[in-house]
């Protein structure tokens, strides 16, 4: 990816307004490597940390790549981030998910010129794993029931309602 990073940036830096080194790259590791979503397909904690841990040293290559290349411009990387909610039991998964998903992320851009941050989804965690997620401005909750590996499967989702709507409507008629 460096080699790649410095053969655009000789060919086009003086032409390049701002650089982005890899667009969302612990969206790419969270679909393909635990959800399953995306090629390879697969649903697996080690490998999903391994492949962010490749991705933050990709972007780290490529921007240092960039930054010996002609043209003055600022080099940063976009990164998809979460509003995230524990419910009781559910707060080490978050914890976890999030040190995975963004806090490792955030140390390896110290030395960016920028940030993206782009927050479409709230995710909603029991001591089971993820158990409903919400985009941003939908008043829609999509509960899951499928669970991958401590993240449930969105495929598996259902219904519309925040996670804990049964408890709150069982403790109104109580």
């Amino acid at each position: 990816m460096a080699h790649y990073a410095r053969v655009v940036g000789e060919s086009l830096g003086d032409l390049i307004g701002v650089a982005c080194t890899v667009n969302e790259p612990n969206i790419v590791a969270l679909m393909g490597y635990l959800m399953g979503l995306f090629p390879p397909a697969q649903s697996d904690w080690a490998r999903f940390s391994k492949v962010n841990v490749a991705m933050r040293a990709c972007h780290v290559a490529m921007r240092d790549a960039l930054r010996s290349t002609p043209g003055d411009y600022p080099i940063g990387m976009p990164l998809s981030m979460h509003e995230y909610e524990a419910l009781p039991g559910g707060e080490e998964l978050v914890d976890s998910f999030r040190r995975e998903m963004e806090d490792e992320y955030l140390r390896s851009v110290g030395d960016d010129d920028f940030i993206g941050v782009q927050c479409y989804t709230k995710l909603v965690f029991g001591p089971d794993g993820l158990i409903a997620t919400r985009r941003a401005n939908s008043p829609r909750w999509d509960t899951c029931s499928g669970r991958v590996r401590g993240v449930h499967h969105p495929s598996n989702c259902l219904n519309g309602q925040h996670p804990d709507h049964h408890d709150r409507e069982r403790d109104r008629h109580r």
